[in-house]
C-alpha cells in the first residue's frame, strides 16, 4: 500500500472533517452520558461552566492544556521537517519538570522582590 498527498484538498473538506469530527466525539460522549444515566444536557452544560463559567476556570484550563498544546506544535514541528516523531508524552513528561525547575522564583526576580 502506498500513500500519496493529494494535489488539491476541497475547502469542503477542511472545513467538514474538524466540524465531523467534533460532532461525532460529542455525540459518542453523549451515549456515554446516557449510559452513566445523567441527563446529557446539563451534564454538557456543567462542562462548560467547568471549564469557562468565571476567569479562574479559564485560567485552569489555559494552564491544564498549555503543555498539551505545545507537545502537538513540536510534533507538528517534527512532521513538518519529514521526521517521525512517536515520543510526544515522554518529551512532555520530561520537559514540564525540567521547565518547572529552571523557572526563577518571585522572589529572585528583581521586579517581584519590592
Amino acid at each position: 500500500m502506498r500513500l500519496e498527498p493529494r494535489a488539491r484538498v476541497p475547502w469542503w473538506l477542511n472545513v467538514t472533517a474538524p466540524v465531523g469530527a467534533i460532532v461525532l466525539a460529542f455525540a459518542f460522549c453523549a451515549l456515554l452520558i446516557v449510559w452513566a444515566g445523567a441527563p446529557v444536557l446539563p451534564a454538557y452544560g456543567a462542562l462548560l461552566k467547568g471549564a469557562f463559567g468565571s476567569t479562574f476556570a479559564i485560567t485552569e484550563t489555559l494552564t491544564r492544556a498549555a503543555p498539551l498544546i505545545f507537545t502537538g506544535l513540536a510534533a507538528a514541528v517534527a512532521f513538518r521537517a519529514k521526521l517521525w516523531n512517536i515520543g510526544g508524552e515522554g518529551q512532555r513528561s520530561s520537559w514540564s519538570p525540567s521547565c518547572s525547575w529552571s523557572a526563577p522564583s518571585p522572589a529572585a526576580c528583581c521586579c517581584w522582590s519590592r
